[in-house]
């Protein structure tokens, strides 16, 4: 997974994506002794090429999923238009970014399984044709 495209709907910064950098990373959220281990690092800068200009995550994202967007579908249309329908694996839920980044540059996501094993009433979301807007 090390290298994925991964998107993320918060309620601050809207939709952003990144790049997996670690699936492995040891997260200390600031102010705390409290580590959350094993978390997801993501950057929308990986080896210092940047995806865009605006934050990855702000204050208000936390609890947004992070997922991953495959195609199901695509219509062609003449002269060249394409309509892709996408669906998309929930793989974590935001918790924040590292304490050092202070461009807003990196965050970090606990896998969905650990979040699952928690709080078993929570399932797994998989869009589709017929999906709901939350998924938009």
């Amino acid at each position: 997974m090390i290298g994925t495209i991964v998107y993320k709907s918060g309620s601050t910064t809207g939709l952003t994506y990144g790049q997996i950098l670690r699936i492995d990373y040891n997260w200390t959220p600031r102010s705390t002794n409290i580590a959350i281990y094993p978390t997801i690092l993501i950057s929308r800068c990986p080896n210092n090429q940047c995806f865009y200009n605006d934050y990855l995550s702000d204050y208000g994202d936390s609890g947004g999923v992070w997922y991953i967007r495959y195609v199901i579908f695509v219509i062609h249309f003449n002269p060249g238009i394409w309509i892709f329908d996408y669906g998309a694996k929930v793989i974590g839920i935001h918790n924040g970014r590292p304490h050092y980044d202070q461009e807003h540059i990196e965050a970090v996501a606990s896998w969905a399984v650990k979040v699952r094993e928690k709080w078993s009433d929570i399932s797994f979301v998989t869009c589709g044709p017929d999906y709901s807007s939350s998924c938009m």
